[in-house]
């Protein structure tokens, strides 16, 4: 099995919620793959698709890019 975490950039709101927020809230949702979907003992991985919503880096703050 190989979990495929979404992540939709547009939809992130740094007025309402900081960039600790949500990078907490990405490694919950590891923690989460990790400890579930994953079997002892074998070696595994984990797809990140991260949808800038029709931007490109250089366009989105750049303390969301760190």
């Amino acid at each position: 099995m190989r979990p495929i975490i979404y992540l939709n950039l547009s939809l992130m709101d740094l007025q309402k919620y900081s960039i600790e927020d949500y990078l907490s809230a990405i490694n919950a949702i590891a923690n989460i793959v990790i400890n579930r979907m994953f079997v002892k003992g074998k070696l595994e991985n984990y797809n990140f698709i991260i949808d800038t919503g029709n931007r490109n880096f250089s366009s989105l703050p750049l303390s969301t890019v760190k």
